[in-house]
């Protein structure tokens, strides 16, 4: 990852910490999976095709793991999800769901304070 572009997210990391920003969805999914209560989560949800491009969140998670209360979270399969999983193995911040059905939609979007768009 371009040092510039790894400079940018934790700018917008320590905004939130300094806001004290804890967009909804604290409860509920949050809880279930352990998320504190003042973490930044950074979410990518959907396919996760071969060609996605989703090595660069493994590496974005690998790059901010000692960045404090970031956590990503993971949600979608695909052929890509193994490598992806493989890619994050032993990084403490990274969390993986299987694709949600529609009615929990609402709930996991709003768990995140960053939607990532490979």
């Amino acid at each position: 990852m371009a040092p510039s572009r790894l400079r940018r997210i934790k700018i917008q990391v320590a905004r939130f910490k300094e806001q004290g920003i804890r967009l909804k969805g604290q409860e509920g999914l949050a809880g279930k999976l352990r998320i504190p209560a003042g973490a930044v989560v950074a979410l990518y949800s959907g396919n996760m095709g071969a060609k996605q491009g989703l090595e660069i969140l493994a590496e974005a998670a690998r790059c901010l793991q000692d960045a404090g209360n970031v956590r990503f979270v993971f949600c979608g399969n695909g052929v890509g999800r193994p490598t992806l999983e493989a890619a994050c193995a032993g990084l403490p911040n990274v969390q993986f769901l299987d694709l949600q059905p529609l009615e929990r939609l609402g709930e996991l979007l709003t768990l995140a304070d960053i939607h990532l768009l490979p």
